[in-house]
């Protein structure tokens, strides 16, 4: 037994780079398909980010949500020429 399982070791060694990459892959894809299902369950979108100030309208932390009361927040910020 234990010479057949080393025989396989050997067979599959040459392979060993190639799986690796194929885990990252399968991992990445993974990662991107419960970030978009999250994405969907809070009904979340990507900030556009642009020229001008960045603001966030009613903005909540998404581990606070649940059976605990979140305050939304507003937030603006602006770029400034220094400081004042």
């Amino acid at each position: 037994m234990l010479r057949v399982l080393r025989d396989l070791t050997e067979l599959l060694r040459p392979q060993t780079s190639r799986s690796r990459a194929r885990g990252r892959c399968a991992s990445a894809f993974d990662d991107l398909c419960a970030r978009s299902r999250y994405a969907v369950l809070v009904n979340g979108f990507a900030p556009a980010i642009g020229e001008g100030p960045l603001v966030i309208r009613n903005g909540r932390h998404p581990l606070l949500e649940g059976n605990e009361v979140v305050v939304p927040f507003d937030l603006s910020l602006a770029a400034t020429n220094g400081p004042s």
